[in-house]
């Protein structure tokens, strides 16, 4: 790989990560929506909501989607190096 060609594969990146990141703001801002229309709920659901939008957002959508959100609009194709597959969940 030139060094050209990794240049402008760190600018895909990072903006396929900062687009990831406005995604996770997104529903950080539309789970805190949700929980505020319930009385007092559960500790635990808003951690597990949280723990799954920062943990499992990149995994999942990788999984079963094959790319997230900026992966797409940046043109990113997740593959697996041997096979050209999708990649499985614990490789996500």
């Amino acid at each position: 790989m030139n060094e050209k060609h990794r240049i402008s594969w760190c600018i895909f990146k990072s903006k396929a990560a900062v687009i990831d990141n406005i995604v996770l703001i997104i529903l950080i801002v539309i789970t805190t929506d949700i929980f505020s229309m319930f009385n007092k709920p559960p500790v635990y659901t808003k951690v597990l909501a949280f723990l799954f939008i920062f943990i499992l957002y990149e995994p999942l959508m990788v999984y079963f989607l094959v790319n997230t959100v900026g992966h797409k609009v940046s043109k990113i194709k997740v593959r697996n190096i041997k096979n050209e597959n999708n990649l499985s969940l614990p490789k996500a």
